[in-house]
C-alpha cells in the first residue's frame, strides 16, 4: 500500500532487512501460534453449557426479555455496558434455539477470531513493507495473545458477548479512520474518499450501541489526532482541525443520547467519585497491564503469585512507555500501522480509567479477572504489534535467519498453554456448581445457597427459572417437572445383579415449604455419565423420578413428600434416552427437633457434639468469629448424641437472642459411629440453616440445646459468637 520511496523507506529498510520465514518453517510457525487459539475454541465448546444463571438472569429479571421483545425493551439498559446487540443476540437465541446459547457462542467465536483477522489487515495494508509470510506470523501471534483461555469465561458467558461485539467495531472504526487519514504517507494525504467515514461513523454508532466502551472511540480518534497533529504541517494540519471538529461534534451527540437514555432508563445514579486515588489508578495499572494473571477468589480461582502478578504489570507499562517515546520521537514518520496500534492502546487504557470508578469499588482484581480479557489482550496484541514495528529484528532475527521467530512462537506455547489449562479446570468447575444448582432447582427442591449461583436474590431467581421452565427454555426443555414415571420418557436398560450402594452424601434441603427434599453429594464418578444436564436421573422405588444430576464430581437433588422413600436409585442417561441403572443411596432418617424443655447442669464436651461448620468457618470453637451477610443465611453443620444412654438425641435446637429454632437432625455419621464404636450413633449429623434477615445486624451468640432422654430435657454448649452485616 506504501510505495518504497520518500519517508517510507525508513519504515521499510528495517522489516527487510529482517529475516523471512518460509517452506515448512513458515508452516510450523504459524501453526504453533495457532495451537492456542484453535485448543481455546475445542475447550470453550466443551465448557459451553444451555443454563443461564449471573447477569443472565439478571436481564431476564429487569426486561422480561422471555416474554416478548419490544424497541422499550432493547434499547432500556440492563447495565451501564449492555444496551441492544447483545440483547438481541440473546433473545434471538431465545427463540431460534430455544436458549441453547449457541447464538452468542458462535457470534463471540466470529468477533473474538476476527480481531487477529483485521490486525493481519494492518499489518498487511499499513505501511510498514511486511512481507506476505511476515504478515502470516503477525497475525497467527496476534491470535495466540488475543484468543488463549483467558477468553473462556467472555466465550461462554452471553452477556458478556457485549465486549466482543463491541470491540470489534471499535477496531472497525480505527481501522477506517487510520486509513482515511494515512491512504499513503504524511506526504501525500488524500481525503476524497467517503466510504471510509461512512465506515467510522456506523462503527462508531453499533459499538455505542453494544457498550459503554463504545463512547470511547471519539475521545481516543481525538487523541490520535493529536498525535499527528504535533508533526502536521500545511494542508494537512488544516484537515486534522477539520476531522478533529467533526469527530468532536459525534462524539459529543453519541454521548448526550447514550448518557440521557441511560439515566432515563435506568433508576440508578451516576457513580460517585472514590475518595482513594489510589484504588483506581490500581485498578487501570492491572487492567491494562496484567490480563494473564489472576488474584481473585470467584468463584474458585487459584490465586497468582503477587510477585509475578506485579512485575508483568510493570514490565508491560515499562514497554508501554518505550513505545510511546518512540512514537513521539518518529510523530514525522507514522503510518496507518502505528496510528491503528496507537488508538486501540489509548483506548484500552480510557477503558480501564471509565471503568475505574465503578469496579474499583468492588475489588479491583475481582473485577479484572472475571470480565475484561477481551478487551484488556488488545493492548498487549498492539504493543506486540508496535514492538515489532520498530525492532523488528526481536521477532525475525536478521536476514537470512528464519528460525527465531520457530523459537518464540514455541516459547508462546510453552508459556500459554499451562494458564489455558487452568482457566479451562476452574470454569470446568464453576460449571459443576451450576450444575448442582439447577440440578436442586429442576428437581423441586429450594436451596437458598445453591439458588445463589444464579443470582444473588434467590427467590428472585427462582422466579425468572419458573418463568423458563414453564416456557420450555435453556435446559429446562429436557427436564420435566416431578414426578414423573421414569419409563414414560426414558428406556431404561437392565443390569445383572442387584444395585450396589453409592458413596454418596445425602442431606435435607427444608428452605422453603413444599419445596423440600434432599441434595445427594457423590463421593465417586457415577459412570457412564454424560458431559450435559441432566446427566443423571433420581428415581424412588417404585421408579417415579423425583430428581436429576449432573456430573463428574456427581451431585443430585430428590425432592419428596410427607414421607421419604426408603432409597434413591441412580439413573446415568446416554444419549439424552437411555437410562442405566448406577446404584442406590439411602436418605436419612430425620427429626425435626421440638423446641423448650428442661436445661441440665451438665455442660456438653467435645465427646457430646460438633460444631463443625458455621457457614465457611471450619472447627468455629477455635476460630475467629464468622461474617454473615445480611442478605444471607447462617449455616450450621455437625453431630451430637445422647452419650449418658448411648444413643443419638432426640433432637437439636439453636438458641440465638434467647429463641429456640429447630435444626434437622439425623444426618448420617458413619464417622462418628467408627470413632466412638457405637453403631447406634450412625445418624447423629445435624443441619440447620436460617436466613439472616430473621436476626437482624450486629453481633450475636447462638447455643445449641441437644435435647435427650424422652426430648423434655437438654444440654446447652457454650456459646458461639458471629457477626451480621
Amino acid at each position: 500500500m506504501y510505495p518504497k520511496s520518500g519517508p517510507d523507506v525508513q519504515h521499510s529498510a528495517g522489516i527487510e532487512a529482517t529475516g523471512q520465514p518460509s517452506g515448512w518453517t513458515l508452516r510450523l510457525i504459524v501453526a504453533s501460534l495457532l495451537f492456542i487459539p484453535a485448543l481455546t475454541l475445542i475447550l470453550a465448546l466443551k465448557l459451553h453449557r444451555n443454563i443461564p444463571w449471573g447477569d443472565e438472569i439478571g436481564l431476564f429479571l429487569v426486561t422480561r426479555l422471555h416474554e416478548g421483545l419490544t424497541l422499550g425493551k432493547l434499547f432500556r439498559f440492563h447495565n451501564e455496558h449492555q444496551i441492544v446487540i447483545t440483547k438481541l443476540v440473546i433473545y434471538l437465541d431465545l427463540v431460534l434455539f430455544n436458549g441453547s446459547r449457541l447464538l452468542p457462542l458462535a457470534a463471540s467465536f466470529f468477533c473474538g477470531l476476527a480481531v487477529p483477522l483485521i490486525y493481519g489487515w494492518v499489518a498487511w495494508n499499513g505501511g510498514i513493507g511486511l512481507s506476505r509470510n511476515q504478515a502470516m506470523v503477525v497475525t497467527a501471534a496476534a491470535a495466540t495473545l488475543y484468543f488463549n483461555g483467558r477468553q473462556f469465561f467472555g466465550l461462554t458467558f452471553p452477556i458478556l458477548f457485549v465486549h466482543f461485539s463491541a470491540n470489534i467495531l471499535i477496531l472497525v472504526a480505527f481501522a477506517a479512520v487510520t486509513a482515511f487519514l494515512l491512504p499513503r504517507s504524511n506526504s501525500n494525504v488524500s481525503l476524497t474518499s467517503t466510504r471510509l467515514p461512512i465506515v467510522f461513523v456506523a462503527a462508531y454508532v453499533l459499538a455505542s450501541l453494544s457498550s459503554a466502551a463504545g463512547l470511547l472511540i471519539g475521545p481516543t480518534v481525538l487523541a490520535g489526532v493529536g498525535l499527528l497533529f504535533l508533526a502536521a504541517e500545511g494542508e494537512f494540519k488544516r484537515k486534522l482541525t477539520s476531522l478533529a471538529t467533526l469527530v468532536g461534534l459525534v462524539t459529543v451527540a453519541i454521548t448526550a443520547v447514550y448518557t440521557g437514555a441511560y439515566f432515563m432508563t435506568t433508576d440508578r445514579q451516576g457513580p460517585q467519585a472514590l475518595s482513594n486515588v489510589w484504588s483506581m489508578v490500581h485498578f487501570v495499572m492491572l487492567f491494562v497491564g496484567a490480563p494473564f494473571w489472576r488474584d481473585s477468589s470467584w468463584p474458585m480461582e487459584h490465586h497468582a503469585n503477587p510477585a509475578g502478578l506485579y512485575l508483568s504489570c510493570l514490565a508491560f507499562w515499562a514497554l508501554l512507555v518505550a513505545l510511546g517515546i518512540t512514537v513521539y520521537r518518529r510523530r514525522r514518520e507514522l503510518t496507518a500501522f502505528d496510528c491503528f496500534h496507537v488508538c486501540v492502546i489509548v483506548f484500552v487504557i480510557l477503558a480501564a480509567c471509565m471503568g475505574a470508578p465503578f469496579r474499583a469499588q468492588l475489588s479491583t482484581v475481582e473485577a479484572i479477572n472475571k470480565k475484561y480479557a477481551s478487551t484488556e489482550l488488545l493492548a498487549w496484541a498492539s504493543a506486540a504489534s508496535l514492538a515489532l514495528r520498530f525492532w523488528p529484528k526481536v521477532l525475525f532475527g536478521a536476514a537470512g535467519n528464519k528460525r527465531r521467530a520457530l523459537v518464540l512462537s514455541l516459547m508462546a506455547v510453552v508459556v500459554l498453554l499451562p494458564g489455558d489449562l487452568l482457566e479451562y479446570r476452574m470454569w470446568r468447575n464453576w460449571n459443576q456448581q451450576v450444575e448442582a444448582a439447577v440440578s436442586a432447582f429442576s428437581s423441586d427442591v429450594f436451596s437458598d445457597a445453591l439458588f445463589q449461583r444464579f443470582w444473588y436474590d434467590s427467590h428472585q431467581a427462582a422466579a425468572i427459572l419458573t418463568d423458563l421452565r414453564r416456557l420450555g427454555k435453556y435446559c429446562f426443555r429436557d427436564t420435566p417437572q416431578v414426578p414423573y414415571p421414569l419409563r414414560d420418557r426414558f428406556q431404561v436398560a437392565s443390569v445383572s445383579g442387584a444395585l450396589q450402594p453409592l458413596n454418596a452424601t445425602v442431606l435435607p434441603e427444608t428452605g422453603e415449604p413444599g419445596l423440600d427434599g434432599f441434595l445427594i453429594n457423590g463421593h465417586e464418578p457415577a459412570t457412564p455419565c454424560g458431559a450435559g444436564f441432566p446427566a443423571l436421573l433420581v428415581a424412588d422405588p417404585q421408579d417415579r423420578v423425583v430428581g436429576y444430576g449432573s456430573c463428574t464430581e456427581w451431585a443430585a437433588a430428590a425432592h419428596v413428600g410427607n414421607s421419604p422413600p426408603s432409597e434413591f436409585r441412580i439413573f446415568a442417561l446416554e444419549n439424552g434416552h437411555n437410562a442405566i441403572p448406577v446404584g442406590f443411596v439411602k436418605p436419612p432418617s430425620l427429626v425435626i427437633s421440638h423446641t423448650g424443655g428442661k436445661r441440665l447442669p451438665a455442660t456438653p464436651d467435645h465427646t457430646d457434639y460438633a460444631l463443625e461448620f458455621f457457614n465457611d468457618v471450619k472447627t468455629p470453637l477455635i476460630a475467629p468469629p464468622p461474617h454473615v451477610p445480611a442478605t444471607g443465611e447462617i449455616s450450621l453443620l455437625g453431630w451430637a448424641v445422647d452419650k449418658a444412654h448411648g444413643r443419638t438425641a432426640t433432637g437439636l435446637g439453636v438458641v440465638i437472642e434467647g429463641q429456640e429454632y429447630p435444626a434437622v437432625y439425623g444426618t448420617q455419621r458413619k464417622d462418628v459411629a467408627v470413632y466412638f464404636k457405637q453403631p447406634g450413633f450412625e445418624t447423629s449429623g445435624f443441619v440447620f440453616k436460617l436466613p439472616s434477615s430473621k436476626i437482624g445486624t450486629g453481633q450475636h451468640e447462638l447455643r445449641l440445646r441437644i435435647h435427650v432422654g424422652s426430648g423434655e430435657e437438654y444440654l446447652e454448649t457454650r456459646g458461639y459468637p458471629f457477626f451480621i452485616n
